[in-house]
């Protein structure tokens, strides 16, 4: 049986790969149908603090996921949930493991977050590869992912 953390997870990766696969999303009635064609039942209420904790906001009438502010601001965090670890991967890229379902939306708070020490991200499923110049700024990324996940 599900805990209620994973159950959330759940949910929450669905409303974010729902967001992103789909533009045209009015209200969270429609969030809500889709959950349940998924076969994940939600709330309102649940959906409401679920976009606001993922930073899902309507622009213009439509549900959009936020571009993510930098490291240095702060809002970086909306994505930590999701990463599941970290590995070094050559002298230049990085493999970030994600909850399943969840790539598509680190790689975008990645890429959004514009790092110098980014070149490029690449996702599947549950994978981010994530290409830097160099060590030197594979090593500098893996500390702001150490900070990121606490753990440090």
């Amino acid at each position: 049986m599900e805990t209620a953390r994973e159950i959330r997870e759940k949910r929450r990766e669905a409303l974010a790969d729902i967001v992103m696969d789909n533009r045209s999303i009015r209200s969270q009635t429609q969030l809500q149908v889709l959950l349940q064609e998924r076969g994940i039942e939600a709330t309102q209420s649940s959906i409401s603090r679920d976009l606001r904790e993922l930073g899902i906001h309507r622009v213009k009438g439509r549900y959009a996921l936020k571009a993510w502010q930098p490291v240095k601001d702060g809002n970086f965090l909306d994505i930590a949930g999701f990463i599941q670890r970290v590995r070094i991967s050559g002298t230049n890229l990085l493999v970030v493991v994600t909850s399943p379902g969840a790539a598509r939306v680190v790689a975008f708070a990645i890429d959004s977050a514009n790092l110098r020490e980014v070149v490029g991200t690449l996702s599947g499923e549950d994978t981010v590869f994530v290409a830097t110049r160099g060590e030197e700024d594979q090593q500098m990324l893996v500390g702001i992912f150490a900070k990121l996940l606490g753990w440090e």
